[in-house]
């Protein structure tokens, strides 16, 4: 018992192998969707396992678009990632995780180290970092036939950024459905980059410094965030 996917009709006869081979190089063709149904659609194409998915409802609309191979499934989720401003990774658990525009770098693991009650560390090397500064984004839709308009390059600027520091541009460009949503990727990866920020470079945790560190180390994942708190440069151990 079972649903019949998918139906073909040939006007000759093939043999099973004949039918595979044909069946295998039909494209995978989608319609306009969201960013979450574009990659969810293609983790059932490629039959990864259903219950080693955490899919986010995405924000971002894709073009339509076929694909054919393995390689091009996962270059297109590569791409959702990149029309949604997201992040999409394998963790640990050999989980797909996709994590949408608001949710992403939103989630703060219950860890703090430093001084006092926090946990501790054994050190920590912070770096002011110039090069991380991009104050001039870029986001152009990809040109695609039958389109009704040329795509329109969006870029997004912070004026103030670059009387200090210099232009310092980047661009992107993806199946973006609309010149407004390659706006507003533009606008969020600038307010991510338009200003230098102090970051840790290089940090050593002491993980048997107490037995209730290590269950939340092993729990970290990519996109989540913990809290350092260090004393200000030449004024001891005041956090």
């Amino acid at each position: 018992d079972g649903n019949i996917g998918d139906v073909k009709i040939w006007n000759s006869e093939l043999s099973a192998g004949d039918a595979a081979a044909e069946y295998a190089a039909e494209p995978f063709t989608r319609v306009v969707e969201l960013t979450s149904d574009r990659i969810t659609a293609l983790l059932d194409y490629i039959d990864f396992p259903s219950d080693l998915r955490t899919i986010s409802t995405g924000d971002g609309s894709m073009q339509a678009t076929a694909i054919s191979t393995v390689d091009g499934a996962l270059a297109e989720m590569e791409n959702a990632a990149i029309v949604e401003h997201g992040w999409l990774w394998a963790n640990s658990a050999g989980k797909v995780v996709f994590q949408d525009r608001w949710e992403r770098g939103e989630a703060d693991l219950d860890i703090t180290f430093g001084v006092g009650a926090n946990f501790p560390f054994r050190h920590a090397v912070t770096a002011h970092d110039l090069e991380s500064v991009t104050n001039q984004w870029t986001a152009t839709r990809k040109d695609v036939p039958d389109q009704a308009t040329a795509p329109t390059a969006q870029i997004a600027a912070n004026e103030t950024s670059i009387e200090l520091h210099g232009r310092r541009s980047d661009s992107v460009t993806a199946d973006f459905e609309t010149d407004a949503a390659a706006a507003d990727v533009a606008a969020a990866r600038l307010a991510e980059t338009d200003e230098s920020r102090n970051l840790i470079t290089e940090f050593e945790v002491l993980p048997y410094a107490d037995d209730a560190l290590i269950p939340l180390m092993m729990a970290l994942d990519l996109s989540d965030r913990v809290r350092v708190t260090m004393p200000p440069q030449g004024q001891g151990p005041k956090p």
